[in-house]
């Protein structure tokens, strides 16, 4: 079974999710922080937001995909070893667990799982794009969250670097690099404490 696409009748850009991602850095109290950690977000921050919040960890035979979450009740499922993973800092395993967060701040007026299975993916709308796709939504919250574009921007040509202080996927630190360069985002690529 592939992975079904949902559609957010909400049509979010780069820049409003990265703005998005910017205040939810600062209402965890992380705005400065090059280095998130997911896991103390999941396991006490998020039930400032989410008081019913809970983080569901599974043995991976329980679970068909690596992690999905759900609004109703506020939960991230996540199989065994991507959240022992993410506790040992794996990068894969923190954008796994950043994406699903991403779902729960974005999409908590859309019902249900966000996602079936990690098989594939197949839009279940046809010419729908990553202002309507939840999934291309969370992904892009995930790497705003984790590498935000005053971090991005400061260590644009260092990528390896970037990944390492940020502890991101290289692929993730390079597209944010790469994002932050754009002219839309020069109004949040300052550092927070300087930015007006």
């Amino acid at each position: 079974m592939k992975s079904l696409d949902r559609f957010n009748s909400e049509k979010l850009n780069e820049l409003e999710i990265a703005e998005r991602a910017r205040t939810f850095r600062r209402t965890f109290g992380i705005s400065e922080q090059l280095y998130v950690d997911i896991i103390e977000i999941l396991e006490f921050r998020l039930k400032e937001i989410f008081p019913d919040f809970k983080l569901m960890i599974r043995r991976d035979v329980e679970l068909d995909r690596t992690a999905h979450a759900t609004n109703d009740p506020p939960r991230i499922f996540v199989r065994e070893t991507i959240y022992d993973g993410a506790c040992d800092g794996d990068q894969e395993c923190r954008r796994i667990l950043a994406h699903e967060l991403g779902h729960l701040l974005l999409h908590a007026h859309i019902e249900g799982a966000k996602q079936r299975d990690l098989l594939g993916y197949s839009p279940q709308f046809e010419n729908m794009n990553s202002l309507s796709s939840i999934e291309d939504q969370a992904d892009i919250f995930a790497r705003n969250f984790l590498v935000p574009p005053f971090i991005a921007f400061e260590h644009r040509r260092d990528i390896q670097k970037l990944s390492r202080v940020t502890g991101a996927p290289m692929n993730i630190a390079s597209a944010a690099a790469l994002i932050s360069k754009r002219i839309e985002m020069l109004k949040i690529r300052q550092p927070p404490r300087t930015r007006q």
